[in-house]
């Protein structure tokens, strides 16, 4: 990526659109890399969970949806649809998680928190404030 200072005058609007275009993509990738895998993961888990409980067996079924006319477990593809949404949550959440440990250290320490004169020696901060330590 071309630096602000490398563009010709009048270009720092381009730069800024180009960086929030980059920011929306790897935010896409990210949702991507979250919402599809947990997506076969839901399936897979519904799947299993399902072939060794039935809907009409599931205990305290009315308790939770007590507005329907009919028990529960006679509203199969509510649980199975309702059951593939909790499942696709928990491993939404999982993956989000994964991606949350995954950043890159310079990410982490893009703010320092002392101020310039507590840095230590060496801390390319510590002098100009305002120079990037990647």
């Amino acid at each position: 990526m071309i630096r602000e200072d490398q563009m010709p005058d009048g270009s720092a609007n381009a730069a800024a659109s180009e960086s929030v275009r980059l920011s929306r993509a790897g935010l896409f990738q990210r949702l991507i890399w979250i919402l599809w895998p947990s997506f076969v993961v839901g399936g897979m888990a519904e799947a299993v969970f399902f072939s060794l409980f039935d809907p009409l067996e599931l205990p305290y079924g009315d308790a939770f949806l007590p507005f329907l006319d009919r028990p529960l477990g006679e509203h199969r593809l509510l649980v199975y649809t309702a059951g593939f949404f909790i499942f696709w949550g928990f491993a939404a959440a999982s993956s989000a998680f994964t991606c949350f440990l995954q950043r890159p250290a310079s990410d982490l320490n893009r703010y320092c928190p002392l101020e310039p004169p507590e840095r230590p020696e060496g801390c390319p901060k510590r002098e100009d404030p305002k120079a990037r330590c990647d």
